[in-house]
């Protein structure tokens, strides 16, 4: 689920991926960790402010109990990419796989509000807010 979301809110023309996002993310999707996170930083070395590869280092951190170093990650890719709503996208999906629906919902709220890609940010938002509506029924 996050990567699905990680790729559709990245893959488009507006910011077409470089080689070393595309192979990251093909690792990641492997679950070859130590392959994809070596990549991730090897592409964040070239492009700091690159989103695919941002949001690959965090999600394996995040996997190895890193969480700190996971949240300095996407803080940092958050920052220089103040403009792009895939970070919030992939955050509220991450919430919502560990059970933080509330979370979920403030990601995807801001997603909204940066408004790079309204029409995603809308769509996850709403089944967000399905899934409130169905735990307090």
């Amino acid at each position: 689920l996050v990567a699905d979301t990680l790729w559709r809110v990245t893959a488009d023309w507006n910011h077409p991926l470089d080689l070393c996002e595309v192979v990251s993310f093909l690792f990641y999707l492997l679950e070859e960790d130590k392959t994809a996170i070596t990549l991730a930083e090897t592409g964040l070395k070239q492009d700091p402010s690159s989103v695919v590869c941002g949001n690959v280092r965090a999600l394996i951190l995040n996997d190895a109990d890193k969480p700190y170093l996971a949240d300095e990650q996407w803080r940092e890719t958050l920052a220089l990419n103040p403009d792009r709503s895939a970070t919030y996208l992939v955050l509220g999906h991450q919430a919502l796989c560990t059970g933080g629906l509330e979370p979920a919902l403030r990601y995807f709220q801001e997603a909204l509000v940066v408004g790079d890609n309204d029409l995603e940010a809308e769509r996850f938002l709403t089944a967000a807010l399905e899934c409130l509506d169905d735990e307090e029924s």
